[in-house]
């Protein structure tokens, strides 16, 4: 196998690896198929009771009943959906590391479908609900949380102390590189501004953050440049936070 370094390129490290996984490629096509055949099977089951509600709803001969009915079933349908994102998320992580890394196309698929673009969850960017919402996905929430959009991945792995405004930021509790799949607890605390990206170990503390900034893993071994993209605290509490976080990531 050959590769091209294009000049004035300096290459620090490689992350090409012969045998990443360690397990068979037989099972590491076959898993995730059934997986997902698995998943939609559950997928398929979970229509049944706002299908059976709908049905009910519009052999009523009130328009009135009718609307609310089917309007109920959507909601269920979409609280459903939610139920399952929980399950499948507390269900991926508790699985060893190789099944993690196997399944996880088909969990980022299912949460960006069914949590991330749920109308439900819309409803609740920007409001002191939401705070309640994540505690319920499994987050950790120590005081005021003001969410108003991106994305969040591994809810059982995020952290949010003190007063904390997340604006149209992705926040993860999980890495990949060419070395595999991390999963670990993320730390965030005060404003992060829009475009701003967080993985999994990384420690977002102090009163501004962003925009457009990107957390990394502070216990990975990355290079100082990526080390300088760590937030610094501003305040005592936030170095304290900052202490408390990378004691608990170790």
């Amino acid at each position: 196998m050959q590769s091209t370094v294009p000049p004035r390129t300096n290459v620090a490290d490689s992350i090409y690896d012969l045998n990443q996984t360690g397990q068979p490629i037989r099972m590491n096509l076959v898993l995730p198929e059934v997986a997902q055949l698995l998943l939609n099977a559950v997928l398929f089951a979970s229509l049944i009771p706002s299908y059976e509600l709908g049905l009910v709803a519009t052999k009523s001969a009130s328009i009135m009943v009718t609307s609310c009915g089917l309007a109920a079933a959507f909601i269920l349908q979409l609280l459903l959906w939610l139920l399952l994102t929980w399950a499948v998320e507390r269900l991926l992580l508790t699985l060893p590391n190789h099944l993690q890394f196997n399944l996880f196309g088909i969990y980022l698929n299912h949460v960006w479908i069914f949590r991330n673009q749920n109308w439900l969850v819309y409803l609740l960017y920007g409001t002191p609900m939401f705070a309640y919402f994540a505690r319920f996905m499994g987050a950790e929430v120590d005081g005021e949380l003001w969410y108003f959009g991106n994305t969040l991945y591994e809810c059982g792995k995020l952290h949010f102390k003190g007063c904390t405004v997340i604006d149209s930021s992705s926040l993860n509790g999980h890495y990949i590189d060419g070395k595999g799949l991390t999963i670990n607890d993320t730390y965030v605390s005060g404003v992060v501004h829009p475009g701003c990206f967080a993985v999994a170990g990384s420690v977002v503390a102090g009163e501004e953050n962003g925009p457009w900034k990107v957390f990394l893993n502070n216990n990975n071994n990355h290079t100082a440049a990526d080390s300088a993209s760590i937030a610094k605290p501003t305040t005592s509490d936030d170095a304290q936070f900052v202490d408390e976080a990378l004691a608990s990531a170790v």
